[in-house]
């Protein structure tokens, strides 16, 4: 029996924006799932983090959404801005089709946020948004 894995959506987004120049004149290659400790204070950062996500049906499983929250972190408020911009315009005109990882057939994007994060002293500009992404094996 072989089995079909569904996409790691988070993997492959991160995936795509280190390669778009569009994201690393901004932020260079600090794309992240997982924010490495010696990352967490230098900005201007990107995470990546799938905050829920089902598939569209269980047999067959082959359609995954996913919601990914993108975290900007810049080192100005306008930064983190056109970082969340920049990213949520890519995914919705750029990301659809075939990657390494899996076909992505949709995505939408819901509303930009101001957050700056409070876990930092002063608290640090932070722009986020969630992209409901739904992809299916290659």
């Amino acid at each position: 029996m072989t089995v079909t894995l569904l996409p790691d959506v988070e993997r492959m987004m991160s995936a795509y924006l280190r390669t778009k120049t569009e994201v690393t004149d901004l932020v260079g290659q600090n794309v992240y799932t997982v924010v490495p400790k010696q990352a967490a204070t230098k900005f201007p950062f990107v995470r990546l983090t799938r905050i829920t996500g089902a598939p569209l049906f269980s047999r067959p499983l082959r359609f995954d959404q996913a919601t990914i929250q993108v975290d900007c972190w810049g080192g100005s408020k306008q930064l983190a801005w056109q970082t969340a911009a920049t990213i949520a315009a890519l995914l919705t005109e750029d990301f659809l089709g075939v990657h390494d990882e899996g076909v992505v057939v949709n995505v939408d994007i819901n509303g930009l946020q101001d957050l700056p994060d409070t876990t930092y002293d002063p608290p640090q500009p932070r722009w986020l948004f969630d992209a409901v992404v739904t992809a299916r094996p290659a």
